[in-house]
């Protein structure tokens, strides 16, 4: 994956790995009920493995973070070029 600019996929994977670190450092320092919140993001990625909605990368898009990979119309009716940049 290309990394000159921050797209939205590597928003939601900076934005979990933020979390889980200080989550963890957090149950270290503080409480161990902050694993809590570990438990509740891994939810969330297992969640959108299985569904595929991820509230995260959905609040980052209202945000306006622009996806990497967006699908195009012929991909999405014909399947050609699916899984691949639309600017490829």
């Amino acid at each position: 994956m290309p990394t000159e600019r921050w797209y939205l996929e590597r928003r939601t994977y900076l934005a979990v790995g933020v979390k889980m670190s200080l989550a963890f450092g957090l149950s270290l320092l503080h409480s161990p009920a902050w694993l809590w919140f570990t438990r509740f993001v891994g939810a969330a990625m297992v969640w959108f493995a299985g569904t595929g909605v991820c509230m995260m990368a959905n609040g980052l898009f209202w945000l306006g973070a622009e996806p990497q990979l967006v699908p195009t119309a012929e991909a999405t009716s014909s399947g050609s070029r699916a899984g691949k940049p639309a600017s490829a």
